[in-house]
């Protein structure tokens, strides 16, 4: 097989494997005033962030279906040859879910303007997996769930999410009961896994966050590799309006108050803890409707108290030469190596001989 030929294939196949998780599908039906299907009817998303438009038409059924659409909300228009175009606004597309949108014509110019109403509440009845979506907002606005095991904190908000507890190996909480080393992570579809120690190779800042969904169950084929929670991160993006925001996160040891553990231990000030998030993102258009980019820095200072180390046993110089007598049994090059860098002890204050 050529080589190119086998490479376009291989990412093909890549992109169509990954695709699924970082988008969503919007299917409905296309119908007339007395409910009878509409084929050939040409329906069309526009995102409403970038105005990037996607165009298809209904079936013999009157059935459309737009699939791997950006998260984001859209504009769904439908229009048809005797009738006046019509539609949804502010249809939302999650992660990983199939939206459900049906629209009615009424017979009309096709020259008339399009009546756009409000999108109601859209529920996924096209799978049985159970699956939590939490939104950027959710993410910036609950920042201690999001500190420590990042923004994998805030799913324990979900039904069937607990803690760890501490058993097994692993990143994020338990799902579904199952231990933390079967949890399955990725970023924009991409594997984000650490398949040494089960956990995220690449933290995200939640203030980079679009949306965050968590499946648990009854997942579709290309979530594969774990039997816990496969959380889904995407990432934001640009759109055709400047935005952006600066901000910290803070937590000092000030603002705490003493554990009655350290009460009861005799401490009477905190040890020092100051951890600051500080960052700032941008986003906007280089080319309106066309290309977009966004960018995130931030800045962790992580300040501490530092706790006692171990203390170092060595030999005492009568030691030494008690080792030195047994010389057969020893490697003398390790046992001058291991005197040059431990040393030796000035007085045998360990209580036993030597």
């Amino acid at each position: 097989m050529n080589l190119k030929y086998f490479l376009s294939v291989l990412l093909l196949l890549t992109a169509s494997a990954f695709a699924q998780s970082n988008s969503g599908d919007v299917t409905g039906t296309v119908a007339d005033p007395s409910g009878a299907a509409l084929q050939n009817a040409t329906v069309t998303a526009t995102n409403e962030g970038t105005a990037v438009k996607v165009v298809v038409t209904t079936n013999n059924e009157g059935t459309y279906h737009f699939t791997n659409l950006p998260i984001g909300n859209y504009t769904i228009t439908a229009s048809a040859t005797g009738f006046a175009a019509s539609g949804l606004k502010d249809v939302e597309v999650d992660l990983n879910k199939t939206v459900t949108a049906n629209i009615s014509l009424a017979v009309g110019s096709t020259s008339s303007t399009v009546e756009v109403n409000a999108s109601a509440a859209v529920i996924d009845t096209t799978t049985a997996q159970l699956e939590s979506t939490y939104s950027t907002t959710q993410l910036t606005n609950l920042p201690t769930a999001s500190n420590g095991s990042g923004i994998y904190n805030l799913t324990l908000l979900g039904a069937g999410v607990a803690s760890s507890g501490g058993v097994g190996q692993g990143f994020g909480p338990s799902v579904s009961g199952q231990r933390p080393d079967d949890n399955v992570f990725t970023i924009d579809g991409v594997s984000n896994q650490n398949h040494y120690n089960p956990a995220p190779l690449v933290y995200v800042s939640n203030e980079s966050v679009a949306e965050l969904s968590l499946l648990q169950n009854q997942f579709a084929p290309e979530f594969s590799g774990g039997s816990g929670g496969i959380f889904n991160t995407v990432v934001k993006t640009g759109t055709n309006q400047i935005h952006g925001s600066v901000y910290e996160y803070m937590q000092n040891r000030k603002l705490n108050a003493l554990d009655q553990l350290d009460v009861v231990q005799g401490i009477t000030s905190l040890p020092r803890y100051d951890n600051n998030r500080l960052g700032a993102d941008i986003g906007g258009a280089i080319i309106k409707d066309k290309l977009f980019y966004f960018g995130n820095f931030e800045y962790n200072p992580i300040g501490q108290a530092a706790g006692a180390g171990s203390p170092i046993t060595a030999p005492t110089a009568a030691g030494y030469s008690a080792l030195g007598a047994v010389a057969s049994q020893l490697s003398a090059n390790n046992l001058n190596t291991f005197q040059k860098y431990v040393g030796t002890a000035p007085a045998n204050n360990a209580g036993v001989s030597n």
